[in-house]
């Protein structure tokens, strides 16, 4: 990242934030510290102030576009031809919520909060507008935000394909590459779900 690159102007009179985006695809030294329009949340959405986010591999792929043999054409059209459609990426936050839309009653400015923002992108920014009946929680309160931003990805992750297992208290689950971030959750989630190891 580079912070003395030239800022983007913004919209007269409109809020601004800095966030990392990248115009170009390539490794890491495309990314650019710049000034972009803060967003504005919409009904029923909740505005965050952005604490802490992660770098995952769904970051590397749409800003380098280096993606699996075969699905090179297919991911063109949805990462970008020439350039990224996606510019600010980060896939989740953990933060403050500085303000909601009329109609939010779930949080109120001041909740430290966990959120996951997918496709969607937008957490390698100052702020990040997302619904309030999207998945986002309050923080752990035992956690730094640090910490808890890395519960999501990994988190909801395995919690959907436990899911699709359908387990229930004394299964016997066997994860293969219980490890990383989806694997060592998984492990946790088993067990909360009641289910035991066969080794």
């Amino acid at each position: 990242m580079n912070p003395s690159q030239p800022a983007v102007a913004a919209a007269a009179g409109a809020r601004t934030m800095k966030a990392a985006t990248n115009r170009r695809f390539g490794g890491p030294d495309v990314v650019r510290v710049e000034e972009i329009a803060q967003p504005a949340p919409r009904a029923g959405e909740v505005l965050i102030r952005v604490m802490a986010s992660t770098v995952s591999v769904a970051d590397h792929r749409v800003r380098s576009r280096n993606v699996p043999k075969g699905l090179g054409a297919l991911t063109a059209l949805t990462l970008g031809l020439f350039r990224p459609r996606t510019r600010v990426l980060g896939m989740d936050v953990a933060g403050v919520v500085e303000s909601i839309s009329p109609g939010v009653t779930a949080f109120r400015a001041g909740d430290e909060v966990i959120a996951m923002l997918g496709a969607g992108f937008g957490g390698h920014a100052e702020y990040v507008s997302v619904p309030a009946n999207g998945p986002i929680a309050a923080k752990p309160r035992n956690m730094g935000f640090e910490e808890a931003v890395t519960l999501l990805f990994g988190g909801l992750t395995a919690k959907t394909f436990l899911g699709m297992a359908a387990i229930k208290t004394g299964d016997t689950v066997l994860i293969n590459g219980a490890s990383g971030a989806v694997g060592t959750a998984a492990i946790q989630l088993a067990k909360h779900l009641g289910a035991t190891s066969p080794l």
